[in-house]
């Protein structure tokens, strides 16, 4: 638009044996605060489209049970079984965001809302499937050795909303090191299936990002997921096999309304290194040019 301004339309076309031909459109916007290239303003809106996998559609594989967590006791496996009838999201979706450089120190902080039409979720059946089914009495009493697998597949979510705010600060500590601290909040809801719980799974409601990096060429950096339903884990005991008083096997999701998905805190760290060997490289092309 000006030297402080750029408006970036964006249109695309997806077509699909599948689903047909669907369009999105969005339009972006850039602009320099004051003047000033490193303080920026920046906006989007615009629509979304994301068709469901070959996986989400036609998964049949098995994640093998756990080993038996003690004597009477075995964790279930997982099976995952594709969904065809699964339909395309379709999502509305807004943002505004600050960002900018003031020396060594880079920072943004964002807020978002996403409005989607029939949301893709993974989920627990409530079944399970049996590979080895007990054929004896001593077959069920050895049963938590070879437990069987819970059932889980994908469905639509008729509408859901996404509604958050992102934040980040990079730090250049000196020519070698930089660190990195950010915060996403999400408020993630499922707005009209019943049967689904009213937070999104696997969405955490916290999220805390820190790292820190040296010249490129090793990295440490963590992931806080805090207050997250779990689609893998279910509560009421629900992902163990185990027998009551008589013998007879249990499972903890059997009676309808007393189980659901665990809410969990946890982090994941990762670390990295890195080196480059170009001239080695180069060395080793060239003499398989030679030939």
């Amino acid at each position: 638009m000006n030297q402080n301004t750029i408006v970036s339309p964006i249109f695309r076309v997806d077509p699909s044996d599948l689903f047909g031909t669907n369009a999105t459109f969005n339009m972006g916007l850039t602009h320099n605060i004051g003047g000033k290239a490193n303080r920026r303003f920046k906006a989007n809106v615009g629509t979304g489209y994301t068709e469901p996998g070959m996986g989400e559609l036609y998964y049949s594989w098995e994640m093998y049970a756990g080993m038996p967590s003690g004597m009477g006791e075995g964790r279930l496996g997982y099976y995952w079984i594709g969904n065809p009838d699964l339909k395309p999201e379709k999502s509305v979706n807004f943002d505004i965001g600050i960002e900018g450089e003031n020396g060594k120190t880079s920072a943004r902080i964002n807020i978002f809302h996403n409005r989607i039409k029939d949301y893709m979720s993974t989920y627990f059946t409530g079944e399970v499937l049996d590979f080895n089914p007990p054929e004896t009495d001593w077959d069920k009493k050895m049963k938590w050795l070879t437990p069987p697998d819970m059932i889980y597949s994908f469905r639509n979510i008729g509408k859901a909303e996404i509604t958050g705010l992102e934040a980040e600060v990079t730090q250049q500590f000196d020519e070698h090191w930089s660190g990195k601290l950010g915060y996403t909040y999400l408020h993630a809801i499922n707005k009209s299936d019943p049967d689904m719980p009213k937070q999104l799974l696997d969405k955490p409601q916290h999220k805390v990002d820190i790292g820190v990096t040296y010249e490129n060429n090793a990295s440490l950096w963590g992931d806080y997921y805090i207050h997250m339903l779990d689609s893998n884990s279910v509560t009421n005991n629900g992902n163990y096999l185990t027998y009551d008083k008589d013998g007879n096997i249990q499972y903890g999701f059997s009676e309808k309304g007393k189980w659901g998905y665990q809410k969990k805190t946890f982090g994941l760290w990762n670390i990295l290194f890195q080196k480059k060997y170009r001239q080695r490289l180069y060395g080793i092309l060239r003499h398989r040019q030679s030939f």
